[in-house]
């Protein structure tokens, strides 16, 4: 595919599911990655599927803030589509 046709539909899946997390997290949302990470030239844009993956210090991230857990949208390849900030448990 393309470069640029990889972008265009990357962006497309990126913004359905910012819109989707955004219903859920009173708008708080924000856009990751539209382009699949792969160690070929081919480009390839992120997947269609809407898994979940959490985020804590215990994942071997530091986060820089108190506020809660990272939540991010991925596709099955776990590249992130859009993510949200200062999740808590409740």
């Amino acid at each position: 595919m393309q470069y640029f046709q990889a972008l265009k539909l990357g962006q497309k899946r990126v913004e359905s599911s910012r819109e989707y997390l955004n219903k859920i997290a009173d708008g708080k949302a924000m856009p990751a990655l539209a382009l699949r990470d792969n160690k070929t030239n081919v480009w390839e844009p992120v997947g269609e599927e809407n898994l979940y993956a959490f985020v804590d210090e215990s994942a071997g991230f530091v986060l820089t803030d108190n506020s809660g857990y990272i939540l991010a949208l991925v596709d099955k390849n776990g590249t992130s589509k859009s993510i949200v900030q200062g999740v808590t448990k409740d």
